[in-house]
Order: C-alpha cells, then sequence, then structure tokens
C-alpha cells in the first residue's frame, strides 16, 4: 500500500472531511456544537449540482449560491438558539435533518451529473507535486482557521466565549453575535 498514488488519492479524498472539520471548529471554539454541517454540505452539493449540472447556470454563480446557502443556514442555527434560549446542538440536530429532507425533496432521490469542468479541473483533476489542488485549499483554509483562533483579537474573543459566557458577558463581549458567527463560519466552511 505504500505507494505514490495511494498517498495522492488518501490526500486528495480526505481534503473535504479536513474542511469540514475546520468548520466544527468555529462553533465548539465558541463552546457550542453544529451537527448540521453534514446537512449543509450536501445540500450546497445538490444546489451546484442542479443550478450548474442540470440548469446549466454559471458555475462560479452557483458556487456564490451555495456559499450563501451555508451563511443562511449558520444565521437560521444561531438566530433560533438564541432567541429561543435553545442548546445549538438541539437546533443544528433539527437543521441538519431538514436540509437532508430538503435535498431530497428537491433532487427527487436522484443523482445528479454533469458538473462545468471549470469546478472539477480547480479542485480534483489540476495537481500540483502529484496531489489535488483541493488538498491545498484544505491546507490554506487551516492555516488561516489556526492564524485567526490563535493570533487574531477575534480569535481570543471566540475562545473567551467557549471558556466562560457570563464572563464574557459581564466583560461586555457581544456573546450572541460571537456565537452566531461561529456557526455561520461553520456553515460557509460546510458549503465549501
Amino acid at each position: 500500500f505504500l505507494t505514490v498514488g495511494n498517498f495522492d488519492t488518501i490526500l486528495g479524498s480526505q481534503a473535504p472531511l479536513l474542511v469540514l472539520t475546520l468548520g466544527l471548529l468555529l462553533p465548539l471554539r465558541a463552546g457550542d456544537y453544529d451537527l448540521s454541517i453534514a446537512g449543509t454540505l450536501t445540500l450546497s452539493s445538490m444546489i451546484v449540482g442542479l443550478l450548474n449540472g442540470t440548469d446549466g447556470i454559471n458555475i462560479w454563480l452557483v458556487v456564490l449560491v451555495a456559499l450563501g446557502v451555508g451563511v443562511v443556514v449558520g444565521l437560521a442555527n444561531g438566530t433560533i438558539a438564541l432567541i429561543f434560549g435553545m442548546d445549538p446542538f438541539i437546533v443544528t440536530l433539527g437543521m441538519g435533518t431538514l436540509l437532508l429532507g430538503i435535498v431530497l425533496l428537491i433532487s427527487n432521490d436522484n443523482y445528479i451529473s454533469g458538473i462545468s469542468p471549470g469546478l472539477v479541473n480547480v479542485t480534483v483533476v489540476d495537481r500540483f507535486l502529484g496531489i489535488p489542488l483541493e488538498f491545498y485549499y484544505a491546507l490554506v483554509i487551516c492555516v488561516f482557521i489556526w492564524y485567526f483562533l490563535e493570533h487574531t483579537g477575534a480569535g481570543r474573543r471566540v475562545l473567551f466565549v467557549g471558556s466562560a459566557r457570563n464572563v464574557a458577558r459581564l466583560s461586555g463581549l457581544r456573546v450572541g453575535r460571537i456565537r452566531i458567527g461561529a456557526l455561520v463560519g461553520a456553515g460557509v466552511l460546510a458549503a465549501f
């Protein structure tokens, strides 16, 4: 099994899982848990498939729409959790189930194919040093998330909210906005 081809395949195929995990780190750092990231990933993928593969809409416009879906899901998760005082674990569990139901509804339980080669090439087909570009995208996102969480004031505030929510509130931090921002970040990375 110790071959270059197998190593390249592993690095390329695990990149989406790495990005999904990095998205999950943001709400975890803020003291919340997002169970809807898999549903967000699936819905955004289906939207790309339907709008580009079936309807022929420009791939880059469709990618923006899919990222917008991630923003909307994150905002919905955070807003519902804060307005109703519910645990985001429960909210995102329900949202994930809802999103997967929407995917089944809009796809009519069919497979979608015919995604624009423009997107497929810059993620899976094109390679650098024999490794698909998607691995490098995941690596860049990893470095960005690390830098954000460890070396910025906003990242420190997210950690403070996750460690001591009441103390953060008493210190003047807008805890609700930070929690919503973390959930929106998770939604965007899941959609990406």
